[in-house]
């Protein structure tokens, strides 16, 4: 009878059983508790008064079984600013996930509701929390490109080049749904635009396969900015071939390319392309600044970006780790010109974290 009251909105009627004895933490067949009914079906005064109830507060972490949502989440999706308010007044955790281990905060911000993301925020909720694809609340408002609530998070805390489970950043997401602003801002707050997706995709090339012309421009601008910087640096490097301990941005070449039926081995330039290289060792040279991008050890995937001065091409390789342990990264094939062009090129990493064996997808 107590769920038929909440579910109805009937007030008064819940009252009088709560008054003779009715339970208020007891839930139905779906696991729906009449605060979850009474939130769910808008009923804001009932669910305000329900939660007053000492059986009540037993049961904010009650789950919906259809989504697993808590009443907190419910009150987030459904805009109940004050519900919500109310609920972390009186105990109810911010940060419990449901069955897409969504937290409350990201169901708010998927949601666009403002007000309730600056409550969940000022009550602690944790701006990292990843849901079951690697989303945070940021990459999840990337999709829709709520700058109020962007700003929200970023004055939060929120990594802006945090990966998901498919290597998409808030900026590749921004770009590739063709939110400007919130490309604008991703980058000011220190969005890194040569980042790629597990598929070898930059924000910048999502967005002109999409005719985001606009946000092309920026990203091109922004990236233009960021090489200049790096040769800038580059240029104050000395020039000596003396051995160096081999760093993220270096390479070293432990095979060749084999490109019109000769074998030849690549060199890195420690300078710029115009740097002499003994006789005999390249006939491809690789422009610097090199771009050595490692998305993340704890995922699959990482990728190797650089460029080939052959006919101007610029092409993404992607690398698979060796395996755990391993000290350097190999790049497993390169296709340039429709050719195939095979190599092993190692990437040396100064760090010697595990890795784990990717198989290819």
């Amino acid at each position: 009878a107590l769920s038929i009251c909440a579910a109805n909105g009937f007030l008064e009627s819940l009252r009088l059983l709560i008054v003779y004895g009715a339970k208020t933490n007891t839930q139905n067949r779906s696991g729906r508790t009449p605060l979850i009914l009474s939130t769910y079906n808008g009923y804001k005064e009932m669910a305000k008064y329900l939660i007053q109830e000492d059986d009540t507060k037993e049961s904010f972490e009650s789950v919906d079984e259809d989504r697993g949502d808590t009443v907190l989440i419910i009150a987030a999706r459904k805009a109940q600013t004050e519900v919500v308010g109310d609920l972390i007044k009186h105990g109810a955790k911010v940060d419990t996930g449901n069955k897409k281990l969504r937290t409350a905060l990201s169901v708010g911000v998927k949601h666009g509701q403002e007000d309730i993301v600056d409550v969940l925020i000022s009550s602690g909720a944790d701006v990292h929390k990843t849901d079951i694809n690697g989303n945070t609340p940021l990459l999840l408002n990337a999709l829709n490109g709520n700058t109020t609530i962007m700003k929200s998070l970023l004055k939060a805390g929120s990594n802006v080049n945090k990966q998901n489970n498919k290597g998409e950043t808030a900026l590749i997401l921004a770009a590739k749904h063709g939110h400007l602003v919130s490309v604008q801002l991703l980058l000011n707050e220190g969005s890194m635009p040569a980042i790629c997706d597990y598929t070898g995709r930059t924000a910048l090339a999502l967005a002109s396969s999409r005719g985001h012309d606009e946000i092309v421009e920026i990203l091109r601008a922004a990236r233009a900015e960021a090489t200049g910087k790096t040769e800038v640096a580059g240029e104050k490097r000395s020039n000596s071939r003396e051995s160096r301990p081999t760093t993220a941005g270096r390479m070293r070449s432990s095979g060749g390319i084999r490109s019109s039926g000769s074998v030849k081995d690549i060199r890195h330039s420690e300078s710029d392309s115009s740097d002499s290289v003994e006789e005999g060792e390249t006939i491809v040279n690789i422009k610097n600044p090199i771009e050595v991008i490692f998305l993340s050890k704890e995922k699959l995937s990482t990728v190797v970006r650089f460029d080939i001065c052959d006919a101007d091409l610029e092409r993404d390789a992607l690398y698979r780790p060796p395996g755990r342990g391993a000290s350097g990264m190999t790049i497993g094939s390169l296709r340039v010109c429709d050719q195939e062009i095979n190599q092993d090129v190692v990437v040396e990493d100064d760090d010697d974290g595990d890795y784990n064996n990717v198989d290819e997808e």
